[in-house]
């Protein structure tokens, strides 16, 4: 199973390389195959089976978010924490602190619009 496995690997490697080859030759599809001696129907088949795998690969993760079952308290509000920035979005409200890193609130941000 492992070998089989590897072969597909190296299979895809070796393909994604010659996508990426004819991508950078600037050359029309037709013609870099003539000069590589690939029939462009190969091609075709070989970079359908590139992309499918980097959408594969690509494939957005999501993450589960509950609503509260309690009313929770107000962000600024004996937590420690000071609300300098308040967002409504998709009908939630979210509370932005000065050190909040730009990485947490794209994160968070991005799995709002996508609920």
């Amino acid at each position: 199973m492992e070998t089989r496995l590897t072969v597909k690997t190296l299979q895809y490697q070796s393909w994604l390389a010659m996508v990426q080859q004819q991508v950078k030759s600037g050359l029309p599809v037709r013609k870099w195959c003539g000069q590589n001696g690939i029939s462009p129907k190969t091609f075709y088949f070989r970079r359908k089976r590139v992309r499918e795998e980097l959408l594969q690969a690509a494939a957005p993760t999501f993450a589960e978010l509950s609503a509260p079952t309690q009313e929770a308290p107000a962000p600024g509000h004996g937590d420690g924490f000071t609300t300098a920035l308040t967002i409504t979005l998709n009908g939630m409200v979210i509370g932005v602190g000065r050190n909040t890193s730009a990485e947490l609130l794209s994160d968070i941000l991005r799995v709002v619009r996508n609920a």
